[in-house]
């Protein structure tokens, strides 16, 4: 089957899902999360209506929207079904809602009534992902994302090859020191992940099993990283790079990959866990005189994240939130990944835009 959106001469889009939803008028969507569901179905149907999560808080606000559409031809889309599976307008649903279809996109079995088609979203091609953004990148962008669309835009607009935003420490050094990791520690030289201090403590507590490593020299990267780790919660965070150099890129040289798994890290305890947050939350404070962002604030941004992304745009723009700061929001709030790295985005064309202004004003 042709996976791949095509243009004809005429700008006519053509693709096998167009028929399937004309045809059964009921359709669920279902496929595991960055295959394209969502962006495929924006394309097929570019003038279809997408109803907000809101709508299904309550009956009547979900029976006052259907009677609207009652009588027009629109394609409607509910879209991220998992996150609104359970809201009570949902029971309202079983079958079309207006004289055109109803597209629901979803990642789980589907519970609805009515019994809706049910379309298994296929893995699109490398060949053609290649073909959603022209650019050197793109085969190799391709090849990694392994058919998650939303992770070969990830990698191709912001130069990042992590599989998940939300890589926890233990998975990204299992790849540096363990037998099947595969990755070259020294590859990560400049670069970072948020939760520093677990990751060295993971290594303190697992690198004397490897029959190679020298603990002098261990032992001494550690008491760099202490003191580089010290001006860092004083504000000095572009030395974050000179952190992992010493706590866990040169340790992890070291021992290599000789171990057969990572304990966890005892010596990173709860208490130390909850006092590296703490510290990471006064920074967010600080940043802005005259503000303070505490942690149920942080909660609540966490919140729009989740539920209204634009306001949380707003919040993230007002408050100067940066993108490290949606990680330490995600262990406060579970974030929604596709909903995280918009906001990611947000953070990122920010600060962007400020060292752009700086640089202009020096």
């Amino acid at each position: 089957m042709e996976r791949i959106l095509k243009l004809t001469k005429k700008d006519k889009i053509v693709h096998p899902l167009i028929d399937l939803v004309y045809k059964h008028r009921y359709v669920y969507i279902t496929g595991r999360p960055g295959t394209g569901k969502t962006f495929t179905v924006k394309q097929c149907f570019p003038d279809a209506i997408y109803v907000p999560p809101e709508v299904f808080k309550a009956k009547q606000t979900t029976t006052d929207f259907f009677e609207r559409v009652r009588f027009t031809d629109c394609v409607i889309v509910i879209d991220d079904y998992d996150g609104i599976d359970d809201n009570i307008g949902i029971r309202e649903i079983s079958g079309p809602v207006s004289r055109g279809p109803l597209i629901v996109i979803g990642n789980r079995t589907c519970g609805l009534d009515g019994k809706p088609y049910i379309y298994e979203f296929p893995q699109m091609a490398v060949s053609d992902i290649m073909k959603l953004i022209q650019c050197p990148q793109s085969e190799r962008a391709a090849i990694l994302c392994q058919g998650d669309i939303r992770r070969f835009f990830q990698i191709v607009l912001f130069d990042s090859d992590e599989a998940d935003i939300f890589q926890t420490p233990k998975q990204v050094l299992e790849t540096f020191v363990c037998k099947k990791g595969t990755e070259n520690p020294v590859q990560y030289l400049g670069r970072y992940f948020e939760e520093h201090g677990n990751m060295m403590g993971l290594i303190q507590e697992n690198y004397l099993k490897s029959p190679q490593v020298d603990p002098v020299h261990v032992s001494d990267c550690f008491s760099c990283a202490d003191i580089i780790d010290k001006h860092l919660y004083l504000g000095e965070w572009h030395l974050m790079s000179f952190f992992f150099s010493e706590g866990v890129i040169r340790p992890s040289l070291s021992v290599g990959h000789t171990l057969d798994t990572l304990d966890t890290a005892s010596v990173w305890t709860k208490e130390l866990n909850i006092r590296m947050r703490e510290k990471k939350i006064r920074t967010i404070s600080n940043r802005i005189a005259g503000t303070r962002l505490g942690q149920e604030e942080l909660v609540l941004i966490g919140k729009y994240i989740n539920t209204d992304v634009e306001q949380a745009k707003e919040l993230v723009r007002d408050y100067k939130i940066e993108s490290a700061d949606i990680d330490v929001i995600n262990h406060l709030h579970k974030l929604k990944t596709k909903n995280a790295s918009i906001v990611k985005k947000t953070c990122q064309d920010q600060t962007s835009t400020q060292k752009k202004t700086k640089n202009l004003k020096s």
